[in-house]
């Protein structure tokens, strides 16, 4: 039922998904310029400083279902060349935007990235900026018993505690260079809750207020600190669920640099909340054709490659040629 209904009126030729990120390891990049030409492969990820990373959803499944090519788990490929293997934004950054690059993307999901695009490769640059919405959302689920806070309206109710948000910022994720990526652990429910409790003494919407600004913080001195020769850009182009939160856009717009110009996807035909989904769809796309669809100045790999490992459905399976 679901393959028919799936492929009514439709030609899907692939299907790209990230998978759930269960465990996710940045590189240590110093580490890796101590290691010899002797150095066995293996030793590279055994108490070794190369990224690695695992994502569960099983592609098989998603193949048979759809009866369909399926192209999932995109970063091992650019982990093995010493590549952060996140954000992986860049590429559809590259396809999208080059033209009128150079350009800023932001993408605000549970954690917050910044993508240089540019028509040349060699300039681009992705990160990590730090959390988006999943210290907040866990507040509001604690504090309130609440999913999350919509648009943002019991922050904007709040007082920002710049104390608080100063001692934040000195996070060790967000004084490591690009590339880096982080993921949940490094600002999910553990380092939130530790907040939380030293801080009783403040109200819920208070701490929305806080945990709003620290992101928007952290976007606006990511980019300041990281990106080269910002005079010269002048648009930052947002994406993302988050992007409905008022107060947080608000905010942003208050803290970056006066020389960018905060939109959304929007203004480009990219509705913000499916970004992430063409994101995939084009990275599926470019592997089953085999063009080559990360950006090394980005993630730090040695060069470029193929991301993403590739399933095909059962009916492409030929019996004819078996004796």
């Amino acid at each position: 039922m679901l393959r028919d209904s799936f492929h009514k009126g439709v030609v899907v030729e692939v299907i790209g998904y990230d998978g759930q990120t269960i465990y996710q390891e940045p590189a240590d990049r110093p580490r890796m310029k101590q290691l010899g030409e002797t150095t066995q492969l293996v030793d590279r990820w055994l108490d070794g400083p190369y990224p690695c990373g695992l994502q569960a959803g099983e592609p098989a499944i998603v193949a048979a279902a759809c009866d369909t090519t399926v192209v999932t788990q995109f970063r091992p490929a650019d982990h093995v060349l010493g590549g952060s293997g996140a954000p992986l934004m860049q590429f559809l950054d590259f396809v999208a935007f080059r033209d009128i690059g150079p350009v800023l993307t932001l993408n605000i999901g549970g954690i917050a990235n910044c993508q240089l695009a540019d028509r040349d490769r060699a300039r681009m640059m992705a990160f990590d900026t730090g959390p988006g919405n999943v210290m907040i959302d866990h507040a509001a689920r604690v504090l309130l018993n609440k999913p999350y806070d919509p648009q943002g309206a019991i922050a904007a109710s709040g007082e920002i505690n710049e104390e608080l948000v100063g001692k934040l910022l000195q996070h060790p994720c967000l004084h490591r260079q690009p590339p880096r990526s982080a993921w949940r652990l490094d600002f999910g429910s553990s380092f939130a809750d530790e907040i939380l409790a030293a801080h009783k003494d403040l109200k819920p919407e208070d701490l929305l207020a806080t945990f709003t600004e620290f992101t928007a913080a952290t976007i606006s001195k990511s980019i300041a600190d990281h990106v080269p020769n910002l005079e010269d850009i002048s648009l930052l182009i947002a994406s993302g669920g988050v992007v409905k939160n008022s107060f947080l856009m608000g905010r942003l717009a208050q803290l970056l640099p006066k020389s960018l110009r905060l939109t959304t996807s929007d203004e480009f035909g990219i509705p913000p909340q499916y970004k992430e989904a063409i994101k995939f769809a084009t990275l599926a796309y470019a592997t089953v054709s085999q063009l080559a669809n990360n950006i090394p100045a980005a993630s730090g790999a040695s060069g470029f490659t193929l991301l993403g490992k590739v399933v095909f459905p059962p009916r492409l399976a030929k019996t004819s040629s078996i004796t």
